[in-house]
C-alpha cells in the first residue's frame, strides 16, 4: 500500500524590535543582532508546536529585562495572539537563555513582536 505524503509547509518566523524602556542604554541595533542571533531557537518552537496545531499563527510580544552583565533577567508575555501556552513556554525557555552586551548605566528591558505564519 502506498501512502500519500504530507505536503511540506514553509513556515516564517519575524520579528522587530519594539519599545525600549531603560535605566541604562543599549543600541537597537545590538538588540536586534542579538534577537537575529537567536531567532532560530525561536522559531523551532513554533515549528515543534505548528506539527500539532497546522493552524498555528499570529503574534508574540515579548518583553525582556537585561540585567548589567547582558543576561536576562526577566521574560515577559506582553501579547499572545495565537493563544498557544506551549509557545509561550517555549519562547521563554528560549529567550531566558540569550546573551547580550553589558548596558551602558544599568538595565534595560524593551519588548519585541514575533511574527509567526505557515504557508504551504
Amino acid at each position: 500500500k502506498i501512502g500519500s505524503q504530507k505536503k511540506k509547509k514553509r513556515r516564517v518566523a519575524s520579528s522587530a524590535v519594539g519599545t525600549i524602556e531603560a535605566d541604562g542604554s543599549l543600541d537597537s541595533d545590538k538588540i536586534a543582532r542579538v534577537v537575529r542571533k537567536y531567532q532560530k531557537g525561536v522559531q523551532a518552537c513554533y515549528e515543534k508546536i505548528l506539527k500539532r496545531d497546522s493552524n498555528l499563527s499570529g503574534k508574540l510580544e515579548v518583553e525582556i529585562t537585561i540585567g548589567e552583565d547582558g543576561k536576562v533577567l526577566e521574560v515577559a508575555i506582553l501579547e499572545d495572539g495565537l493563544g498557544s501556552r506551549a509557545l509561550q513556554t517555549c519562547v521563554k525557555s528560549r529567550v531566558r537563555r540569550w546573551r547580550f552586551p553589558k548596558p551602558d548605566g544599568g538595565e534595560v528591558t524593551f519588548s519585541f513582536p514575533f511574527i509567526f505564519s505557515s504557508s504551504g
